[in-house]
């Protein structure tokens, strides 16, 4: 089963390559001198250069008390007061998480028993500005298919069904089996899988979405569709 710390390890590599693409500078395990000469760690600082807007990131735990989190929250601000464009970003995770690993695996095996070539016609994104549910359901469907490759190519290159798809997908990005979509693709995507991942949580809020994110939803699809077919026969033996 994946630690706490392995899993601490790969949020921090998921949220240092969702910054490093959005055009900022990233540090991990950031040290910071307090006023009183002591020293502050943070798990990761994002620093962009051209807004000079400085991210604070801290992995939490979900259990962690809302008075402890108010306090780490001052404690940054004490540390960092004399940088007035900072924001906290927090991430949390989870240290019994059984269940979830459980279902991972779950989808991967049923992924094993599903063709991994998937060629049926897909259909047409509609071009509705207003919220509309055919469009979440075509968002939907693509995503889903989207995970689904990925967990293909993860069980071809023997990685961990444990993870969850983000974290597959990125260490498939750093294996060199796969390039993001917004390189593989001339007129790729303006959000990745990551930010993708972040705006797909207001339809399980019961939102809707808009036909621009829709349609980079298809682009990850077709990219990673055309990326499998090469990397399988990449894949160790």
């Amino acid at each position: 089963m994946v630690t706490l710390a392995e899993k601490e390890l790969y949020q921090m590599k998921l949220v240092a390559l969702e910054y490093e693409r959005r055009g900022c500078k990233v540090v991990l395990e950031s040290r910071h001198r307090l006023p009183d000469g002591r020293f502050m760690v943070f798990d990761l600082v994002a620093i962009n250069n051209e807004t000079e807007e400085m991210f604070v990131v801290e992995v939490v735990n979900r259990r962690r008390d809302a008075s402890e989190l108010k306090t780490r929250v001052e404690q940054i601000a004490t540390a960092l007061e004399n940088r007035p464009n900072v924001k906290i970003d927090f991430r949390y995770i989870d240290d019994d998480d059984q269940l979830t690993n459980r279902a991972r695996i779950e989808a991967s095996e049923s992924t094993k028993k599903l063709e991994r070539k998937i060629n049926f016609r897909l259909p047409k994104i509609p071009n509705i500005k207003k919220p509309s549910l055919q469009l979440d359901r075509v968002a939907v469907a693509d995503w889903w298919h989207f995970k689904h490759e990925v967990r293909a190519l993860g069980l071809v290159h023997k990685l961990d069904p444990a993870n969850s798809v983000l974290n597959i997908y990125n260490e498939l990005l750093s294996l060199g089996v796969l390039a993001p979509a917004e390189e593989f693709l001339e007129d790729g995507p303006k959000l990745d899988a990551f930010q993708i991942e972040e705006k797909l949580v207001v339809l399980l809020e019961g939102g809707s979405i808009s036909v621009e994110i829709a349609k980079d939803i298809r682009k990850h699809l077709t990219s990673i569709r055309f990326q499998r077919k090469a990397s399988s026969r990449r894949a160790p033996s």
